[in-house]
């Protein structure tokens, strides 16, 4: 009688206890996909902040229902219409690099659906004025990039399973998350190096954005285009100044003397510079002779002219490689966003619309 007591005694502990310790053990190891969750069933309404407690006005995740957007698809030459989520996976996926950490590709999820959903008319903006109809386009200099899965396969071979599941991860894990200054949506731009820190809007477009400020950006020095070198004849230099200035007046035999930086701004990028008799802004530099950044300074070799360049891109606002480095460095994606966009606040889609 006292061993069945025993046995009954041990069963009852087995069916009761081994479920928890395996939730319990699946839990320290695989912490980011728990068997069972820690947080309650309940639909909460909350503003996200850094450490996801609930602190008042915006919806939850569990709230959110995608919305569609219809997308000028340059590839097809036509509108396409499709939800809002399956579009700024593409964007991601066109936009930053899938080998990226993770929590560096959830941070593109958000500025790039921030940019979207200002956009959309849905939500009150203008959408795309080059394609009527169209609240976005798929063409990176105007909008935002965009690869369907078709791209994507092409592209990324036998990495393609793996490559969407990260994508994806990124972006459903933040489903619906906007990035807000004083009850606005942001404009979230972003560029790939900033050879060490951002640029202010101000310096670069001559408009004051309180979010877009100068920020130290680390972990940069070992991407691909950190650093690099145009090399150019000087009769080169003189006639891709004069396709844009046609009456410019410039002495190819004392070249050096003629090309002066008139202003830089604080992060030592050009501002204004001068060459022969024209006058330049920093962007119109970087255009005309196809450089990487503004960021650049000048030597003369015999008959070329070299130019010597740090960064990629305009320089304001997130930079995609210094993002990467910041998670491989332990930062989330809430603290990358809220290095690069000073005092934003990421919040819900609809809950942010439903207060304006």
């Amino acid at each position: 009688m006292k061993m069945l007591i025993y046995f009954l005694v041990g069963l009852f502990a087995a069916v009761v206890f081994l479920p928890v310790s395996i939730v319990l053990s699946w839990n320290a190891i695989s912490p980011e996909k728990p068997l069972v969750s820690g947080k309650g069933g309940a639909k909460t309404s909350y503003i996200i902040t850094s450490d996801n407690n609930a602190s008042g006005t915006v919806s939850s995740q569990q709230d959110y229902k995608d919305v569609n957007i219809n997308v000028y698809v340059v590839q097809k030459g036509k509108i396409q219409g499709m939800p809002l989520e399956q579009y700024v996976k593409g964007v991601v996926a066109a936009e930053m690099p899938a080998d990226f950490s993770i929590e560096a590709l959830k941070a593109q999820a958000v500025a790039s659906r921030t940019y979207a959903v200002s956009k959309m008319r849905e939500f009150g903006g203008k959408g795309d004025g080059e394609h009527p109809g169209a609240d976005v386009c798929t063409d990176s200099h105007h909008c935002q990039a965009w690869a369907s899965d078709e791209e994507l396969k092409s592209r990324w071979g036998k990495n393609y399973s793996m490559y969407k599941a990260k994508i994806d991860e990124a972006v459903d894990s933040t489903k619906g998350q906007v990035l807000v200054y004083e009850d606005k949506l942001i404009q979230p731009v972003f560029h790939a190096i900033s050879g060490g820190r951002t640029e202010s809007a101000a310096d670069v477009w001559g408009k004051n954005i309180p979010y877009l400020v100068s920020v130290d950006s680390p972990y940069e020095e070992s991407a691909p285009k950190y650093k690099s070198r145009v090399v150019m004849a000087k009769s080169e230099f003189i006639q891709r100044l004069k396709a844009l200035r046609p009456m410019a007046r410039v002495d190819v035999s004392n070249l050096p003397s003629q090309v002066k930086v008139l202003e830089y701004s604080q992060t030592n990028r050009v501002k204004k510079i001068r060459i022969g008799d024209q006058v330049l802004t920093g962007e119109e530099l970087r255009n005309i002779y196809g450089l990487n950044s503004t960021n650049v300074r000048f030597a003369f070799n015999g008959n070329d002219v070299v130019m010597d360049v740090t960064g990629y891109g305009h320089g304001v606002g997130m930079s995609q490689f210094g993002a990467d480095g910041m998670a491989e460095h332990g930062s989330n994606y809430e603290d990358i966003l809220k290095h690069y966009y000073k005092d934003v606040t990421i919040a819900s889609i609809r809950e942010f619309y439903k207060k304006q």
